[in-house]
């Protein structure tokens, strides 16, 4: 089965937006990206697209609904890692002449990560999260 869904995916414990196809979310959040063209994803049930979990949930879905799904850690990515997170001084990126803006991947001093958020001069990231970091 083949859907097209627009989603937004938020971090429940900072309440920042990891993911989204929509951009009116995105610039509510203040993480839009000019140069990403937002619509909706087409996803091939079954092919393990998604999380498995969220892939559950839109099998149960009709066509035009809209549901709220939370997740449990063991559900999503895992659970949190304290010794995955760093705090970055937002003046190293400035510095650097970047913006960091939550998702953003970073790639920094020997480290890979992914922004988390960014908040009084600090910058959270965490660090080897998952992604997977484009060399090419």
């Amino acid at each position: 089965t083949v859907v097209s869904v627009d989603f937004t995916g938020t971090d429940l414990v900072t309440n920042q937006i990891f993911e989204t196809t929509q951009s009116s979310a995105a610039q509510k959040a203040g993480a839009f990206d000019p140069k990403r063209t937002y619509h909706p994803a087409t996803i091939i049930l079954g092919l393990h697209e998604l999380l498995p979990a969220l892939e559950t949930e839109l099998e149960k879905m009709s066509e035009g609904e809209t549901k709220k799904v939370t997740l449990e850690p063991k559900d999503a990515f895992g659970e949190r890692k304290a010794e995955r997170i760093r705090i970055v001084s937002l003046k190293d990126f400035r510095n650097q002449k970047r913006n960091p803006v939550p998702g953003l991947i970073i790639e920094a001093a020997g480290m890979h990560g992914r922004v988390h958020s960014v908040s009084g001069g600090r910058v959270r990231v965490c660090k080897n999260c998952g992604e997977t970091i484009d060399r090419g």
